[in-house]
């Protein structure tokens, strides 16, 4: 392929830690409250069923596109073009579990109102926002990785420079993406250490 791959590789691996991270909340909050209401531990154990999968995905998404750029470089375009389709399916299968995972969190958010102290509620809903938010750029992620497979798929078919230059640009977008995500994780890590200092 025409980019490096290191870059791709870090990108992909934030996706994976990014969505362990929410994983991380839900379980973390789940396994330290020994009495929390059903309806909590439900949406708890649903948003971390969908958090695992988009974990799958991603982990082959990395592994497709790693498999792609040797299939390229050793000239086996077609078995390159092949490997980015499965890339392109992984990824959007991602996204439409980005979606759920959503929904789970929401849920999540609604259960709050018994945990009891008000100010625990407040720190347990700013880190299930941020959450949120985090899912939403994941979602946005995904849209800007299915368009650098775009890009990148025009970019080995054609092998023009005009071509490698748009997957460039696609992928600077893709990698501005990631650190939003990496912020949103940062302000995530920091309202779970305020909540587990609450528990």
């Amino acid at each position: 392929m025409y980019l490096p791959k290191d870059k791709r590789t870090k990108i992909i691996i934030t996706a994976v830690v990014l969505v362990l991270a929410i994983g991380g909340l839900i379980v973390y909050a789940a396994t330290n409250r020994p009495a929390l209401p059903q309806s909590f531990l439900i949406a708890r154990k649903n948003a971390s069923g969908v958090s695992q999968h988009i974990v799958d995905l991603t982990t082959q998404i990395g592994e497709k596109v790693a498999a792609a750029n040797a299939a390229d470089l050793s000239g086996d375009t077609l078995s390159a073009e092949a490997l980015i389709e499965d890339a392109r399916a992984a990824n959007a299968e991602a996204y439409k579990n980005a979606g759920e995972l959503s929904s789970h969190l929401k849920d999540l958010a609604n259960s709050l109102t018994s945990l009891g102290s008000p100010s625990r509620q407040s720190v347990a809903y700013e880190a299930v926002a941020t959450d949120l938010s985090l899912v939403s750029e994941f979602i946005v992620y995904t849209q800007n990785l299915n368009d650098f497979f775009d890009k990148l798929s025009l970019a080995i078919e054609t092998r023009t420079p005009a071509h490698k230059n748009d997957a460039a640009a696609a992928l600077t977008v893709v990698n501005e993406g990631a650190k939003k995500i990496n912020a949103l994780n940062a302000d995530f890590q920091t309202r779970m250490r305020t909540f587990d200092t609450s528990l």
